[in-house]
């Protein structure tokens, strides 16, 4: 699979603190003025190549003004929880602080709290995930062959079970892709078609009944998975 299709994937079904799915769209942080939100703040290790520390406070914005069409950016005025003193920081529309961390040391984020909840309710989720993975068999062969033929298959995927792709990386990251549809298709022998959709792709795989986990498009493995415990 290609590095950039590996790096989509990774932000759509994966959890990385990075993703741009945790990212305000341009100037949404206008929205958040006079509210609580989540600071957190990056500093580079001294001594360590490419090792940072992360500490998160609750900030309330105090305003977000003076607007600079040359670089973009905004000064922003917050106050910690607990402090009386109001500090500034010019910001880019996206929350970070202006500049370039790589050579300061230091970044600020600003984040809603929704968004905060949303990151860490999808990093215990993969954490489960992976779990799962090492304890649990993949879905048996023959449940897979009634779902496949299940005229209710939508309300069970959709409605009544959360089942889905629990992928292994070669990396070692882990995704999570919860199933909405089922398509079993046989080919010869023991060799069947597989066809797996969520509500934006469908994937195909070539599997055999004995098989103890999938192919994951040559890039790592995959079993299906019900998250519900046992």
């Amino acid at each position: 699979m290609e590095e950039k299709q590996l790096r989509k994937l990774k932000n759509e079904y994966g959890f990385a603190p990075g993703s741009y799915k945790y990212i305000l769209p341009g100037s949404e942080i206008m929205r958040y003025i006079d509210q609580i939100m989540i600071l957190i703040e990056y500093r580079k290790k001294e001594g360590e190549e490419d090792a940072w520390t992360n500490e998160m406070k609750k900030v309330k914005i105090i305003s977000i003004s003076d607007h600079n069409p040359e670089n973009m950016t905004y000064l922003c005025k917050y106050q910690i929880e607990g402090e009386e003193e109001v500090k500034e920081e010019r910001i880019i529309p996206e929350g970070y602080s202006w500049g370039i961390p790589e050579e300061s040391g230091y970044m600020l984020r600003f984040m809603p709290y929704s968004t905060h909840c949303q990151a860490v309710e999808d990093e215990f989720l993969l954490q489960r995930v992976k779990d799962l993975y090492d304890k649990r068999e993949t879905l048996d062969f023959e449940i897979l062959k009634a779902l496949s033929k299940d005229p209710g298959q939508a309300q069970v995927l959709k409605y009544s079970h959360n089942i889905g792709m629990a992928v292994k990386l070669a990396d070692g990251d882990f995704l999570w892709i919860r199933i909405h549809s089922l398509k079993l298709k046989h080919r010869q022998g023991k060799v069947y078609g597989l066809f797996l959709a969520d509500a934006k792709n469908t994937w195909p795989f070539v599997i055999s009944p004995d098989d103890k986990e999938y192919n994951f498009m040559d890039s790592g493995t995959f079993k299906i998975l019900d998250l519900a415990d046992e």
